[in-house]
């Protein structure tokens, strides 16, 4: 029955993903935006004007990713702009690993359906490039950047839901059944915490043949201190009425339309998506002309000086060097170097002492701290992917358990503890890839970051969240892949070096083992007990083991590598 029930499983999620056409890459689940491979995904990225500045994008894509860590870039695009010049940029954003978001912005501000529709019969007459195999599972085409204004907001709200149905079945019609963006009304950023796409996202995605429509709010002065919308409110309250969201774009401040300018809530934005895994792209990369120009990120085109606002987007809390590369790409689903299920010593930069749980102790509420290197399971974890870019990391000695804030806190110095795995966002951690070898590790919950309090270097110190700062050194976290109990116990066959060989086995309890001077053996019972060590004192070895009779990890440590086998006494 357990075979059958695999298979039945398998053979359901094939015909979900075939309704909804998602072989061809990504699609919605619930509120969320998932990618070909069934991985969520959230967008940390930047919006690009290729329209007005083709070669000076084109020909930066590689640097904006290099400098910018982004991981997805929305492409300006205009129907006068050649196949060529955008159909390059999305090949140079997928080269770069970074996911192209392809908009049109002709008809800004329209309120005439027919325009609207003219942008999607654009995207159904290039049906050929959007399907082929090698663009489909990455592309997300945004149909028109902020087609409706404030009056359709207010009072017509109808009309954007039907022009956009119209909209979707030219597109559909056409065979492409990738993800769709809709931008809401006035000028992208609705009214009343987006009231329009609260009463008639639903309608639309329940019209929509694939139910793969994401939709999109941009953050101005609606949205601005003192406005007529809330982010830290308004915001969860789309997404937790079951409504796909992202922030397509935003600033710091924006002109008003009355001669001056309002100030909007960037942090506050940043951090509200964080909190509830909600997408979101900065406006915009370089050549914002007239009063606007402030809303320049970058001060050159390859991204090597950033302007204050640009600073605020890549480097800021949550910024886009946080960002989690898709897992279309390949690797692991992080983009970090990070292999799910695989298991890892977490040592301290500062101190060069490892995560550990006090005691090797099993019980909820252990604390965690760090400690010197013993090679103790309580000192390894296995860090495990649970989507959307977060991770669980267990103990190896009690993979039960799970790092965990304690009482999901969201306070600075709010205590790290281990604690049976529930699925909690206390319990999800980011790894950040600081480019340096190192890693901040942060917590879902609060965006806070794994912390040695006070910088210690002591044996012992407590581990706690804390604000995160990119220079400091004692959240500063570098993960070495190890051998463990768990990982061991799956390997049957001998050493994967040729220079080692342990022989015979199974044994009576003399072995022989050739290897090399200096090198360290260990040999672990199958709870991970360390029943017997020895530095080896020559390149032949002859040893006797008063171990008794049953079946034993063996692992050789030499310089930074290690050979491990499994060793039966009879």
């Amino acid at each position: 029955m357990k075979t059958i029930k695999i298979y039945l499983t398998t053979v359901v999620f094939s015909l979900i993903i075939w309704f909804n056409g998602t072989s061809q890459g990504f699609y919605i689940s619930g509120n969320k935006l998932m990618d070909a491979n069934g991985k969520e995904f959230i967008i940390k990225g930047i919006n690009v004007p290729l329209a007005w500045f083709v070669s000076d994008v084109n020909n930066n894509i590689a640097n904006i990713k290099k400098n910018t860590g982004a991981n997805c870039l929305r492409i300006v695009v205009t129907t006068s702009t050649s196949d060529n010049d955008w159909q390059t940029c999305v090949r140079n954003c997928i080269n770069n690993q970074m996911i192209p978001m392809v908009e049109l912005h002709d008809v800004t501000g329209s309120t005439d359906a027919n325009r609207l529709n003219d942008m999607a019969k654009f995207w159904a007459n290039k049906k050929s490039f959007l399907t082929s195999s090698d663009i489909s599972k990455y592309i997300l085409i945004n149909i028109a950047n902020e087609w409706g204004d404030w009056n359709m907001a207010n009072s017509n709200q109808a009309a954007w839901r039907d022009a956009y149905k119209t909209a979707i079945s030219t597109i559909r019609n056409a065979g492409i059944n990738t993800t769709l963006v809709i931008d809401a009304p006035d000028w992208g950023q609705d009214l009343r915490n987006a009231e329009t796409i609260r009463n008639y996202a639903k309608s639309l995605q329940d019209y929509d043949p694939k139910h793969n429509l994401l939709f999109s709010v941009h953050m101005y002065c609606e949205w601005a201190n003192g406005g007529g919308s809330s982010v830290s409110s308004g915001l969860p309250a789309i997404k937790n009425a079951g409504i796909p969201i992202i922030v397509g774009e935003f600033g710091w401040q924006h002109d008003n339309g009355s001669g001056g300018v309002c100030d909007i809530p960037e942090s506050t934005i940043i951090s509200t998506c964080q909190s509830n895994g909600i997408g979101w792209l900065a406006w915009s990369w370089k050549g914002n002309g007239g009063s606007v120009t402030y809303l320049d990120l970058s001060n050159d085109w390859a991204g090597t000086s950033l302007t204050s606002w640009g600073n605020t987007v890549v480097w800021g809390s949550n910024g886009t060097k946080t960002a989690v590369t898709c897992s279309v790409f390949g690797g692991s689903s992080s983009g970090s170097g990070i292999v799910s299920g695989a298991t890892y010593s977490i040592i301290a930069r500062h101190s060069g002492k490892v995560l550990d749980v006090n005691g090797a102790y099993t019980s909820d509420g252990t604390n965690v701290q760090q400690w010197t290197n013993y090679n103790a399971n309580n000192q390894k974890w296995i860090i495990t992917d649970v989507g959307g870019g977060y991770y669980r990391v267990s103990p190896v000695h009690v993979t039960s358990k799970a790092l965990d804030v304690e009482g999901a806190s969201t306070a600075d110095g709010a205590n790290i503890i281990i604690w049976t795995y529930g699925g909690g966002s206390n319990q999800q951690w980011q790894f950040v890839n600081l480019g340096n070898g190192y890693y901040q590790i942060k917590a879902r919950n609060s965006g806070k970051c794994l912390d040695v309090s006070g910088a210690s270097t002591a044996d012992g110190a407590n581990v706690i969240q804390w604000p995160c700062n990119s220079n400091s050194t004692n959240q500063q976290w570098a993960l070495t892949k190890v051998s463990s109990r768990a990982e061991a116990t799956t390997d049957i066959a001998d050493f994967s070096n040729e220079n080692v060989i342990i022989y015979p086995n199974p044994s009576n309890g003399l072995i022989n083992i050739s290897a090399k001077a200096n090198d360290i053996l260990f040999i672990y019972d199958l709870n991970g007990k360390i029943v017997f060590s020895k530095i080896l004192d020559s390149d032949k070895n002859t040893i006797k083991l008063d171990i008794a009779k049953g079946m034993y990890i063996v692992k050789l440590t030499s310089g930074n590598d290690f050979y491990h086998t499994k060793l039966i006494i009879k």
